[in-house]
């Protein structure tokens, strides 16, 4: 059990360097993306997997409803896969009590959707706004859990715009939150 806590420390401290780091890649407009023909359905399998062994909580219920077949949009599977395990360790740690985390990933008209949902503690309509910046955490989000440096969102955001797609939220103070990744469909050459 101790093996798996460290491991899981471990992990996270691994996400936040390189959240660090990209961040200063970002700033320094340096940050590349190695965007080609990707199917999101393994990325997004391996986040859970990923999720499901690091976090060790019994009081986490970890939903997943992926897309049947393959979903195919141009992307770089690493970025998308370091956003979506930016959007869950969120969830995660902003859920409250019994912590409910779903993710799906279905293929749309025009592209692809990954969304995250959780029953935490939401995001008030003011702070919508200043979530993707640099450093920015609500204030609900700090006194839920000191832990953290608000960098997280923001590189989501830019992951996402580097692939000419959106991040959308749904929330509800309370309630939860649901992110949403949204992938334009594949480039015809």
């Amino acid at each position: 059990h101790l093996l798996d806590l460290m491991a899981g420390e471990c992990n996270r401290l691994g996400r936040y360097l390189h959240n660090v780091l990209d961040f200063g890649r970002i700033e320094q407009d340096a940050k590349r993306y190695d965007i080609r023909e990707t199917d999101l359905r393994p990325v997004v399998a391996d986040v859970v997997e990923i999720v499901k062994w690091a976090v060790a909580d019994p009081d986490l219920e970890l939903k997943v409803d992926l897309a049947a077949g393959p979903v195919r949009v141009e992307a770089d599977p690493d970025a998308v896969r370091q956003a979506l395990l930016n959007l869950v360790d969120n969830a995660v740690k902003y859920g409250a009590g019994k912590k409910r985390v779903a993710v799906s990933l279905a293929a749309t008209e025009d592209g692809a959707e990954i969304a995250v949902s959780d029953n935490g503690i939401g995001i008030a309509a003011g702070d919508r706004d200043r979530l993707f910046r640099a450093f920015y955490r609500t204030p609900e989000a700090v006194r839920h859990d000191a832990k953290g440096v608000g960098l997280g969102l923001m590189i989501v955001k830019h992951v996402m715009d580097a692939h000419g797609g959106a991040v959308a939220v749904e929330s509800e103070p309370g309630r939860g939150t649901t992110f949403t990744l949204k992938f334009p469909g594949r480039r015809s050459s």
